[in-house]
This record gives structure tokens, sequence and C-alpha cells, in this order.
């Protein structure tokens, strides 16, 4: 037996026995883990479409198509084993919480483990990109199963660990020296995620951005109505499509609603918009009736190449006799772009989504793209973040399509009117009127978690309601760590005010520095209260772990 080995067994054999580290103040942190972990592994973003789904199983009395989906699965076997993995540590802590071990207690972890994946499953129904199955609902039941089996099978090894790991602390937080590296510990974290946090929020205003539009490829061609393979056809019409180099301000967006026909070019008070005109097609001149019109289609502006019909077996679509490589190469130096056309769609079911807009070579690599996913409205952008597809996240604006009279009643489609601008703060819609406005915030939070989520596809609402979710999450992961290294630096001798003296400073200042960081001075009170209160609560556990 080693020095270390004798140090530890000496604590553990004191008198004191009945203060001794017996494991209740950490019994809930592996299901607590294990909870945390498949919540964000299967429900991110957390973004859930529970009116529109709702709404439109409703409408369509798509019930019975739910049920069959869930009952016909298509899977693959890497998909099967990540789903028993995903649920052990859940079962593992389950184990660790039920005392009895028995027959009753192997139902119940079972049950719990059944009822989080049905919840899950549940949840996924609203969450666009992910469907629901029965083969998820035995895996991951199977996998909560065996991580109970695991606990009782290795129950006793690991509670004599945790006994020892729990002595050794309490060994060092009693000698001054190892509390002086816990400072250092703090100190360097801190530096290391404030600097980490201002070094995000400066690239974001760099052509480095992640957020940015550097992976734009200059060969892909301009598509209306369909993908270049053919594959992905909308059907309704499209006019007047617009591209700007800039991301127009209101004052110009507003221009563009009030004379969605006019060549810009031609009109003296609209001198500026022109000179940041990429594109101008005029298509059919009227939207009520079929795309139509002799081709090739002029590029208005003068810079980009003409417009030619091709034909595919789902219907005939247009696209640019060669690729707009001054429009791509203009968009990569500002960073910046405007797109604006006008659209009726023929049929509200359309999904892929339907290719309305899209710069893109196939189905898996865009620089852009606008289409329609049922009756919603779909963006993708290519961006370091987002990927060659654009789909992490694929932006939706809700709802679009969803008062569209049946061409079938012999009515005449709805026309709309749309606008998109995109900075380096953000990414910009609007449809029929500046009212109808929808946003995303090119945040460093949002960049941050965006950056570490699982690596699938995900589609969210266009909303600027996600940024106080972004940035409260991205504070409490700041502030966790934080506030349990301050518990094992806190000197155990400091009476009761000064041990309050000496959190209160240890977790405003860095507060105040993260704000600064991120330069979030308008938002910075309410925000620094989420990691203020998100760091107490974890020194407070801290606190008390260390002192059981």
């Amino acid at each position: 037996m080693d020095r270390g080995q004798r140090v530890a067994m000496k604590y553990l054999n004191e008198k004191d026995s009945n203060k001794a580290f017996n494991g209740q103040n950490s019994k809930g942190a592996i299901a607590g883990l294990g909870l945390l972990a498949i919540a964000a592994i299967t429900l991110f973003p957390f973004d859930f479409f529970f009116t529109e789904t709702l709404a439109e199983t409703w409408a369509d009395g798509a019930w019975g198509e739910m049920l069959s989906d869930f009952f016909s699965p298509s899977f693959v076997k890497k998909e099967l084993i990540a789903n028993v993995l995903l649920f052990v540590p859940l079962g593992f802590g389950l184990g660790q919480l039920i005392p009895q071990r028995s027959l009753a207690g192997f139902r119940l972890a079972v049950a719990v483990s059944f009822a989080v994946t049905f919840g899950v499953e549940s949840l996924q129904e609203f969450l666009p990109t992910r469907h629901s199955s029965y083969i998820d609902l035995i895996t991951n039941t199977l996998g909560g199963a065996l991580g109970y089996g695991a606990w009782w099978q290795f129950s006793a090894p690991l509670t004599r660990s945790q006994q020892i790991l729990a002595q050794g602390l309490r060994h060092i937080s009693s000698r001054g020296l190892t509390r002086q590296l816990c400072v250092l510990a703090l100190g360097a974290y801190c530096g290391w995620a404030l600097l980490g946090s201002a070094a995000l929020h400066s690239q974001l205003r760099t052509r480095s951005s992640p957020w940015g539009l550097s992976t734009w490829d200059a060969t892909y061609p301009l598509l209306l109505k369909n993908e270049g393979t053919g594959d992905r056809a909308w059907e309704g019409n499209i006019d007047n499509v617009q591209f700007y180099s800039r991301s127009l301000p209101l004052d110009e967006v507003a221009r563009l609603f009030a004379q969605p026909n006019s060549a810009l070019s031609d009109n003296a008070a609209s001198s500026q918009l022109a000179q940041s005109q990429l594109a101008h097609y005029r298509l059919s001149g009227r939207l009520s009736g079929r795309l139509s019109g002799s081709a090739p289609y002029v590029d208005l502006s003068g810079h980009l190449p003409n417009l030619a019909w091709k034909d595919s077996p789902s219907g005939r679509y247009l696209q640019s006799v060669s690729a707009p490589a001054s429009l791509v190469k203009a968009v990569k130096e500002s960073q910046a772009f405007t797109l604006s056309f006008s659209f009726a769609t023929n049929n509200n079911t359309q999904s892929g989504p339907a290719r309305m807009f899209s710069l893109s070579i196939d189905p898996y690599h865009r620089n852009l793209t606008v289409g329609q996913a049922g009756r919603h409205l779909s963006l993708r952008l290519r961006t370091p973040i987002t990927t060659n597809n654009g789909h992490r996240p694929e932006f939706l604006i809700s709802n679009v399509f969803s008062m569209e009279p049946s061409t079938a009643s012999g009515a005449a489609p709805r026309v709309h009117q749309f606008v998109m601008t995109y900075d380096a703060s953000g990414l910009s819609a609007y449809v029929d009127t500046l009212a109808n406005q929808y946003r995303f915030d090119f945040t460093p939070e949002a960049a941050f978690l965006w950056q570490r989520s699982p690596p699938m596809a995900s589609s969210i609402h266009l909303s600027a309601s996600a940024t106080p979710f972004y940035k409260a999450l991205y504070r409490s992961l700041f502030a966790i760590p934080l506030g349990l290294l301050l518990a094992i630096a806190t000197p155990p001798q400091l009476t009761q005010s000064r041990r309050y003296i000496f959190i209160t400073i240890g977790i405003l200042l860095p507060c105040v520095l993260l704000e600064i960081a991120l330069a979030s001075v308008p938002s910075a009170y309410a925000y620094g209260l989420v990691t203020v209160a998100a760091a107490m609560i974890a020194w407070l556990s801290g606190l008390r772990l260390r002192e059981a």
C-alpha cells in the first residue's frame, strides 16, 4: 500500500465515523447527469413546434399516419447501439437511488426508464427533424435496465472509491497550499472562459465568423422552382427576383414592399439600392397564372447570367446558364446580402423542402435555399456552423402557407412578398409587410452552443425569442464550474459573514467581466443575475458535498 492509499484509509477509519462521507449527498448526481445528457442529445435545440404540429395534424387528419410512422420506422445498427448506450447512465444512477436490490427495484428502474423515453419520444414529435418509434422505446428502456444491472454488479467498489475520493477532497481542502492551487485553478478557468468569450465575440465581426459566408461556393448555379437534380420541384410561381450585396435597412426594405416590380436601376430615388443590386429577374409579370414567357430570362441589372428552362420528370424549372460567380464573390466580400421576390404556391403540402429559390449543386450542397416545407417557409444558409447543407439549423417561418386557397376551387393563389436580409449581426426575414419580421441574432452564445450541438439536422423558428435561451444557457455553463471551484477554494475556518463576503467577490467579479467580454451591456443586469444564481447554486452544492 503506497503513501496516498494509507492517507486515504486513515481518514476512512477516523473515530468520528458518523461524519464520514456515505454518498448520500451525491446519490442523484449520476441519474441527474444522465437525464441532462439524454435531453441534450435527443431534444436539442429545444425549439418545439407544438401549435404548428397539432394544428397541422388536426387539419389534415394525420393521426393515423403519425401512428403508422411510429410502428414502421427505419433504423440502422449504429442507432440501435447508440439508443441503448444513451440510457445506461440513467439506469446506473437509478440503481444508486433505489435502496432495495430486488426484482421490485429492477421493475421500478425499468418503469422510470420507459417513462423517460416515452416523454422524450412524445416531445420529439414536435421537433420537425426528429421522429419517434417503438424501436426507440424498446432500446432506450433496455439501456436503462442494463445500467441498473451494472450498478448492482459494480456498486461495492464504486461506493468505496467515492468514500476515498470524498475523504481525499476533505484532506485537500484542509491544506492551505492546496487551497492556493485551487485559487490558481479558479483564476485560470475564469481567464480562459473570459478570454474565450471575448475572442468569440470579436470573431463574429470578421470574415472568419462561424456564422459567416466564407464557405460559399462560386460554382453553384442559381435555380428557381427545383433543385439542379430535378427531384425537389416546387409547384407555384415566382417573380421579381432581386439580390443585393448588402443588408438593406428598414426604410429600403419598405421601398421594396412599396415598389415590388420596379426596375431600381431606372429609379433615380433608388440610386443607392441600384448600386448594390446584383440581380433582378422579371419572369411572368403576374403570379395569378403560370410562370411563362420566352427564355432565356435576362438579369435586368446586367451582372448575372440568363435563366433558361430545364426539364425534369417532376416538371420544368429555371437554371442559370452558368454559375453566378460574381454574386458569390460580392457576397463573400461584403459578408452581407438581401434577397427579395414575390411568390404564390399551388399546393400547401409540398415538402423536401420544395425549392423556390436556390444557389445549390444538389440536394445536400448549397449556399442558400428558400423553400416550402409544408405550411412553413424554409431558409437554409451555408455557414461554417450550419454546414454545407445549411440545415444545422434550418430556419422556419411558421404557417406562411397555412391560409392558401385551394386551387381545386378555382381561386387564384395568394401572392406573397418576401425579403430576407443577412449581415454579421443576424438574419432577418419579412413576409408581406414590415410588421411580419422574423429574426435570428448571431450572438456569441448561439455560436458557442451550435458549434457544440449534436451533429444532426435541426429546424428552429426564425425568431428572436431564442436569443434569451442561448444567453441564459451559456452563462449557466460558465457559472457551474465557477461555483464548484469556489466551493473547493473556500477556507473552512472562515466565519459565515466572511464566507459570504468571499463568495460575493468570487462570483460578482467574474460575472461582471463576462458581461464586458460578451459586450452585452444593455442586457447585462438581467443575464448577470442568471450567472450569479447558477454560480451560487453550484457553490452551495459543492460545499454540501465537501462538508458531508
